[in-house]
Parts: C-alpha cells; sequence; structure tokens
C-alpha cells in the first residue's frame, strides 16, 4: 500500500506518479500509483477506470517506458551491467538513493528488472 498522507511529511522528498504495467493474464496495460520514499518503491493495485474517464485505448510502447532515460531494454550481462551503470552515474553526477534504471529480464520473458542505488 502507498502511504498517500504528507502532511506530517512535508520535508520528505517523494516521488510519485502513474506507472503502466504489462498484465501477463490479461493481455493488457493496467495503471497503477506509485511512489518512490524513503528508499522504498511502492504502488497499488491497478487503478479501475472511472465511468467519467475516457475509455480505455491500446497504449503505444512510445508512449510508455521506452524512451524514458531510466529505460535500458536488454542489456548484455544484465545485473553485472546495470550495477556499474548505476555505480558509474551516481559517481559523475552526484546520484542520490533512489536512483535507479529498468531493463528487461534475462530470467523471465517479457517482465522487466528494476535495479537501483
Amino acid at each position: 500500500d502507498v502511504d498517500v498522507n504528507t502532511e506530517d511529511k512535508k520535508e520528505e522528498k517523494k516521488q510519485q506518479g502513474e506507472l503502466y504495467m504489462w498484465d501477463t493474464i490479461d493481455q493488457k496495460w493496467t495503471r497503477h500509483y506509485c511512489a518512490v520514499a524513503n528508499g522504498k518503491l511502492s504502488f497499488s493495485d491497478d487503478i479501475e477506470q472511472n465511468a467519467e474517464e475516457e475509455p480505455s485505448r491500446e497504449v503505444k510502447s512510445t508512449e510508455l517506458h521506452y524512451s524514458e532515460k531510466w529505460f535500458h531494454g536488454k542489456m548484455a550481462e544484465g545485473r553485472t551491467t546495470a550495477e556499474k551503470l548505476l555505480q558509474e552515474y551516481c559517481a559523475e553526477m552526484g546520484g542520490k538513493d533512489g536512483t535507479f534504471l529498468v531493463r528487461e529480464s534475462e530470467a523471465y520473458p517479457n517482465d522487466y528488472t528494476l535495479s537501483f542505488w
């Protein structure tokens, strides 16, 4: 569950937004609320579409994570390369806890792996 009460945590840095995840059973993208706070990634169950919202539409891959700078697709030597990239980026750019990248999973086809600092 995501803690959305921020009244007593005004000084805390929090990143939040929507995250689309591929549902391998229903074969569709589902929308989730997600937040990164205190070094932890949390996300909700899929957000049901309200009747007032636009009817669902196909989500093109170009509208999702494929064009994001944190998405790296398939990586040779997956985990080792991801850890090296994060270490180099954080050393050069002064990256802080919570710096992350997403790559395609080597072990689980059509899944993704999150690596973070």
